[in-house]
């Protein structure tokens, strides 16, 4: 049986919902068939999801957009620093220990300057990635550190050729000599422009990650067009972000207030299959409410 508000929209619109573009099926005719019920929900929902994927987009970018201006400048200083990226057989080009280690603590001024209360999850994630490359470098600064206080500038003659990617073999390979003082020195040396190579590419691997994360916050993944026949289907699907999206705030239209009132019971425990036609009936009157288009 046809409900009160699907007889008020054949009399009202001639059925048609959106200037002849949406045609309710059963208008007088006697009850729409199945084929038709669905064939009517997939126009609908083409309608609505246009409209979803439209509003998420804006907002994933101002998201991005929001984040980046938190965390941008804590990157760029991150994405300046030494990761293991020198070529073939190429001295890694290093400035002094005491310079690295200004970087490192502007680096930390940086992070330190983010207000982590006023982030989203998703740029927290991205800040926790970043505080994690950090702290590779801080621990770069004590390796450097220990190796320059046990012998000298000659360790850093050592990290500018066998701390970069594919350091030669010659040079930086260890011998594992523990019978010459000056082999293992060397070896030990080694060992640390080793260390360093690695904790580099962890800290690389790190910002990758987040920057990763934050070119992500930008993006929206396509909803579910499927109806939604349990509770748990309800988020992952179209008519459930458009409800989410079109019947919450202040700024939802008066002609929208019913239909958002019938979407939400109908999809309390998911949309039942003697509920399909209240269910675009529903829809039909949401689209007509935010007077949405079919894509051309």
């Amino acid at each position: 049986m046809m409900t009160q508000r699907s007889l008020v929209l054949c009399a009202t619109l001639g059925a048609s919902v959106v200037a002849g573009s949406l045609t309710l099926m059963g208008c007088g005719g006697g009850e729409p068939s199945k084929a038709e019920v669905a064939e009517e929900r997939t126009r609908l929902t083409n309608v609505l999801s246009a409209e979803v994927m439209r509003r998420e987009q804006v907002s994933a970018r101002a998201r991005e957009s929001a984040c980046r201006s938190q965390v941008g400048r804590a990157l760029s200083l991150l994405d300046k620093q030494p990761h293991a990226l020198s070529g073939p057989k190429e001295p890694l080009f290093l400035a002094s220990l005491d310079t690295y280690s200004e970087r490192v603590e502007e680096i930390s001024t940086e992070m330190g300057r983010i207000p982590r209360g006023s982030l989203d999850q998703r740029c927290l994630q991205v800040h926790r990635m970043l505080g994690a490359a950090e702290a590779v470098h801080r621990a770069v600064i004590e390796e450097w550190s220990d190796c320059l206080n046990k012998y000298g500038s000659f360790c850093d003659t050592i990290i500018s050729l066998c701390a970069g990617d594919n350091p030669p073999k010659d040079t930086c390979e260890e011998t594992n000599n523990l019978q010459d003082s000056f082999e293992l020195s060397m070896d030990v040396m080694r060992l640390t422009a080793q260390i360093m190579r690695d904790d580099w590419q962890a800290a690389n691997t790190r910002l990758r990650n987040a920057k990763d994360l934050l070119d992500a916050m930008g993006t929206v993944e396509h909803a579910n067009q499927n109806v939604p026949r349990s509770e748990r289907a309800v988020g992952g699907s179209v008519i459930g972000r458009a409800v989410a999206l079109l019947c919450a705030g202040d700024s939802v239209p008066s002609d929208a207030v019913e239909p958002c009132q019938d979407l939400r019971d109908v999809l309390i425990q998911g949309v039942a299959d003697d509920e399909d036609s209240d269910l675009n009936t529903a829809l039909s009157g949401l689209v007509d409410a935010y007077q949405l288009r079919p894509n051309e």
